[in-house]
């Protein structure tokens, strides 16, 4: 089968390396895989993307020559790549080239630029929680909705052995004894929480907090405290994957949940523990990450920070998760998907409570969003005056 995967992501973030691990998982079932990549590749992903698959521009694609086609996207009404997909659709029903889809819609928000699409159409959300906020935010039962997880390349994220990890922790400067806290992610304030704020003001003289790609507000916040390294997003992996051998937790809390977590699995495939902050009514795919073992779900603040601090015993991901999440799992799923065979295993949705339900369609009720986006309109305008009485003052 020939696939033709395309995404819109030219940054260090997840969705394009998620992309391209989607794109090796169709390779480990056999298939060739073209991909189109609609805003360009960043420069540190430009070598793995062309080393893999023959890259396609979006006005040149000779749509009869697929079998299927995958696009990974984010919500695309939001981004300035809306008029690039708008674009993409139009050239694939010009063509008649009737085609199988699968979108893999990675924040379960309902999308209709796909609807003229030539073809059956399946919604790939990221896990059972993503499923059911899908399903609680759209009323189109015309859309076959189905669970395939975001693969990893546990080949690479590992274990390290003993020598490994005591070369890592030297090589980054950290003590024999010092308890490392880490935290990797997109520079962007809802993907924080002020919680690290807290976390940090408690620390004594043998724990330390590293964090990788702090937004600016944050690093601000942090840019004093000596228990507090602060470090550039790391474009290379092999860095990456140093940073998760030396640590000894990573403790991840974010205001708007998160609708995945790569950098979570990416941890435990190096036998990192995580603390993860449960985010009941927000994205909260990771609530079903606790059978990969070592992954404490913690209930609030309080719970999150003394966990944080805590050392845990490094072991390694549970065998069940590695195959869910692997490539080559990843892959099955896909071909179920693409096959239209029923699913079976983690992406049951089965970890969810009637009281998370119940929440999250609290969450995702149009009068709550109403009164949500009211309130923070208010909040912009009252900050607004002072701003101006500020900048007044700054200028006389």
């Amino acid at each position: 089968m020939r696939v033709l995967l395309c995404f819109a992501d030219n940054g260090l973030g997840g969705t394009g390396r998620s992309a391209l691990a989607m794109g090796e998982a169709w390779m480990r079932q056999g298939h060739e895989v073209d991909m189109v990549a609609l805003t360009g590749l960043h420069p540190a992903r430009e070598a793995e993307a062309t080393r893999l698959f023959s890259i396609v521009r979006p006005d040149s694609i000779a749509w009869h020559r697929y079998d299927l086609a995958h696009i990974h996207h984010g919500i695309i009404e939001r981004t300035d790549a809306k008029e690039l997909y708008q674009r993409l659709v139009e050239s694939q029903v010009l063509s008649r080239a009737s085609l199988p889809l699968i979108t893999h819609n990675i924040f379960a928000e309902p999308e209709r630029v796909f609807d003229d699409w030539n073809g059956s159409v399946t919604v790939g959300v990221l896990g059972p929680w993503a499923a059911k906020q899908y399903m609680a935010r759209s009323r189109d039962s015309q859309r076959h909705v189905r669970v395939v997880p975001n693969p990893q390349s546990f080949d690479f994220f590992r274990a390290p052995t003993e020598a490994e990890r005591v070369e890592s922790r030297s090589r980054l400067g950290f003590g024999t004894r010092e308890h490392i806290i880490l935290r990797t992610g997109s520079p962007i304030n809802n993907k924080w929480h002020t919680f690290y704020s807290e976390l940090a003001s408690e620390l004594d003289d043998e724990q330390r907090l590293i964090l990788l790609g702090a937004p600016l507000e944050l690093r601000r916040q942090l840019l004093h405290n000596p228990r507090v390294t602060l470090v550039d997003p790391v474009a290379d992996d092999e860095e990456l994957r140093r940073y998760y051998w030396a640590s000894d937790v990573f403790a991840h809390a974010a205001l708007q949940g998160e609708s995945f977590g790569n950098v979570l699995l990416e941890s435990r495939g190096c036998s990192l523990p995580v603390i993860y902050l449960n985010r009941p009514t927000r994205d909260n795919t990771p609530h079903g990450f606790e059978f990969a073992h070592g992954f404490h779900v913690a209930s609030g603040r309080r719970e999150w920070i003394e966990a944080s601090k805590r050392r845990a015993a490094r072991f390694e991901i549970s065998p069940e998760a590695r195959e869910v999440f692997s490539l080559d799992g990843v892959g099955s799923q896909l071909m179920r998907v693409a096959n239209r065979q029923d699913d079976t295993g983690w992406w049951e949705v089965k970890s969810l409570t009637p009281t998370s339900l119940l929440a999250m369609h609290l969450a995702n009720n149009p009068l709550v969003l109403g009164v949500k986006r009211l309130k923070r309109g208010l909040a912009r305008k009252r900050l607004m005056p002072r701003r101006r009485r500020s900048q007044g003052q700054h200028g006389s």
